[in-house]
């Protein structure tokens, strides 16, 4: 198998979305019988064209005399593979089916500053030169992926254009290079709920900072799992926070849809180890009580800015002490206390309760819904322009994700 690049232009007269497109449908006919991959990128303003095609030597020779002799386009030639990376892909535009001229494409964002690193993605600050709006950019490299994460990719982006609540990071716009896939997400700009509570260790202990994120929370995760949508990755580090102190929920990642097959919903892959429920480590069940486990562990965390099994030397040691250990949350609301351990039961996860049952609970019934929506109720200690800083990169080394097999 080899991988080849090339350019060129299409003349004037060809210069148009059907063109392209008769261009594509004829290279995927072809492709197929010759087990031949690739991807075709072209500008409209300037005609130029990119292919990357993947396959077997003999059939990418025939493949690319046959490109060079259409009469369509001028100036065919090959390419290597870093003079995309260091040269071009900043100024190719859009892939061939986004058919309208005033699509968003990557030259309309101007870099800022790196905002913080995920599993195989970078976020970059960037602003829309068009709107001059500023948005976290989503950048994941086409290097090395493999069907698995383009899967992923595919189900984020579709999951996240689905969405929309005050309390959820918003997709505004979706695109990609030759080098990469970008999500153009809300700028979150008042750090995270790791940095929050960890850089301010006098916030331990209060009963108004838990609830007043608490509250947001489950209003987010109920609208998820009323859409059918499982997070899969709930974690302090994937909650932002406006410089309101209003938290979003971010990195759907690992997110799934309820009705996708039943083998891609029983799996650990793309899960933080340290909020892994116990149902998954047994039979790598993923359904929406792992996220009322895990809001239940963000809970713990907010109050005691640790989580209960901080003593371990192996995963297999970490597994052990989730499925063992007892948790309770001992704060000044016995209401809340007793709630926890309805989100927490292990033996049966069926009994923990829903994301419904929680908003229909003993403890939900004395709370101002209306004052969470409109963010009215911001406790007192949070009331400081300095404590919602620019965003710095979490604590990403507690937060690795695993593809392992567990052997518990």
């Amino acid at each position: 198998m080899i991988r080849i690049s090339y350019s060129s232009k299409l003349l004037p007269e060809y210069n148009k979305y059907d063109t392209i497109q008769n261009i594509n449908l004829i290279s995927l006919k072809n492709n197929t019988k010759k087990n031949i991959n690739g991807e075709l990128f072209w500008n409209y303003e300037t005609g130029n064209i990119i292919q990357i095609i993947e396959g077997e030597i003999n059939n990418i020779n025939r493949l690319f005399q046959k490109i060079k002799n259409d009469h369509r386009h001028t100036d065919c030639k090959l390419m290597e593979c870093n003079e995309i990376t260091e040269f071009i892909y900043t100024k190719w535009e859009c892939n061939i089916a986004q058919q309208s001229k005033k699509i968003i494409t990557f030259n309309d964002f101007i870099p800022i500053s790196f905002l913080g690193k995920g599993g195989f993605a970078n976020v970059v600050l960037m602003e829309n030169s068009l709107n001059k709006i500023k948005y976290a950019v989503k950048v994941i490299s086409k290097m090395n992926i493999n069907k698995k994460k383009i899967d992923m990719i595919s189900r984020e982006k579709k999951i996240l254009k689905e969405l929309n609540n005050k309390f959820i990071v918003k997709l505004h716009f979706n695109f990609q290079d030759p080098l990469n896939f970008y999500l153009v997400l809300d700028y979150v700009n008042g750090g995270d709920l790791y940095n929050l509570i960890h850089n301010n260790n006098y916030l331990s202990k209060n009963i108004s900072v838990l609830k007043y994120y608490f509250h947001q929370l489950i209003i987010g995760i109920d609208y998820l799992h009323g859409n059918n949508i499982i997070h899969g990755d709930l974690k302090l580090e994937n909650i932002l926070l406006e410089k309101n102190g209003q938290a979003k929920i971010a990195d759907f990642g690992s997110a799934v849809k309820i009705d996708e097959p039943e083998h891609k919903l029983k799996s650990t892959s793309g899960h933080t180890l340290i909020y892994i429920s116990p149902e998954q480590i047994y039979g790598k069940i993923k359904n929406q009580s792992n996220d009322i486990w895990a809001l239940a562990l963000i809970i713990y965390e907010i109050y005691y800015l640790d989580l209960p099994w901080k003593n371990y030397n192996s995963v297999n040691d970490l597994m052990i002490n989730i499925l063992n250990l007892d948790i309770d949350l001992k704060s000044s609301d016995e209401k809340l206390n007793s709630l926890f351990r309805s989100m927490t039961i292990k033996n049966d996860y069926k009994d923990r309760f829903s994301s419904e049952q929680i908003l229909k609970s003993e403890y939900c019934a004395d709370i101002n819904w209306e004052n969470v929506l409109e963010n009215t109720n911001i406790p007192d200690i949070l009331v400081n322009d300095q404590i919602f800083h620019s965003p710095k990169q979490t604590n990403y080394i507690r937060g690795l994700t695993t593809d392992i097999e567990l052997t518990i």
